[in-house]
């Protein structure tokens, strides 16, 4: 007679969530092979992360905005620049509207304002959103001297001056949200 000499399985490791507790026939608790102390710990640092990611999610759906805009920026500004006839620039404490020559404007929403002083320059940097969410930014030089003046950074040679008590110069004004 011949025997055939099978080689011993190797033991198979049963997850910790597949183990069995041999007293009571019953499926373990992943955590059931630890001491009592060691396992309230873990359930307490669980709850402490728990804690600290809902802490977290509130602060980061704070308004994105660093700094409010001030007074003096906010009204409606213009240019004599003959590549810009009859635009406008307007500004709110949360908007920012950019009329066209056509006699319209489209309106954003300011999300963060950045505001850089140096012995030059004042530079504004403002991040802008559509009604679609694309977001845009806008960096600027203000020059508060002659009633204030307007640089775009990548248009230095052109100058928006603000218009003393006219709002958007009476254009169809189209919001973003009605495209």
């Amino acid at each position: 007679m011949m025997h055939h000499r099978t080689s011993p399985r190797p033991p198979v490791r049963a997850s910790r969530l597949e183990r069995w507790d041999k007293a009571s026939g019953q499926q373990g608790d992943r955590c059931d092979h630890l001491p009592g102390n060691v396992e309230s710990a873990m359930i307490k640092s669980r709850r402490l992360v728990v804690a600290l990611l809902i802490v977290a999610g509130l602060f980061g759906c704070r308004s994105k905005k660093a700094e409010t805009l001030p007074d003096e920026l906010i009204g409606s500004w213009e240019t004599s620049a003959p590549q810009y006839p009859n635009s406008f620039i307007e500004i709110t404490d949360d908007s920012v509207i950019f009329g066209t020559e056509e006699g319209t404007g489209n309106a954003y929403t300011i999300d963060e304002v950045e505001v850089v002083r140096d012995t030059k320059h004042i530079v504004y940097t403002i991040t802008y959103s559509s009604a679609e969410e694309e977001r845009f930014v806008w960096a600027f030089y203000y020059d508060p001297s002659n009633g204030g003046e307007i640089r775009f950074k990548n248009q230095p040679q052109v100058v928006w001056t603000k218009r003393p008590g006219i709002q958007a110069g009476g254009a169809d004004i189209v919001s973003e949200d009605a495209k």
